[in-house]
């Protein structure tokens, strides 16, 4: 079973839009939690341990940033489990 993608984004963030578009061309779902938007959210987010986004959360993943490489890894181990 695959496991939850969560993305935590914000208004007006490209590498936020990079991370959604490139999960949506690859075919997988994710929520997004908007920390501009959503007190809740952006306090997760500081409980993760960090204070930018965006952040791709993927099982036990945790990847800051547009990072490809990293979600797509993430993406085949969570694929896997």
């Amino acid at each position: 079973m695959a496991q939850e993608i969560v993305v935590y984004s914000g208004l007006r963030c490209k590498p936020c839009d990079a991370v959604k578009g490139f999960l949506k061309e690859n075919g997988f779902s994710y929520v997004e939690k908007n920390v501009h938007l959503d007190k809740e959210a952006r306090q997760e987010l500081y409980e993760l341990g960090f204070k930018s986004i965006p952040v791709t959360v993927i099982g036990s993943n945790r990847i800051e940033g547009f990072d490809r490489e990293k979600i797509a890894e993430a993406l085949s181990l969570s694929a896997l489990t």
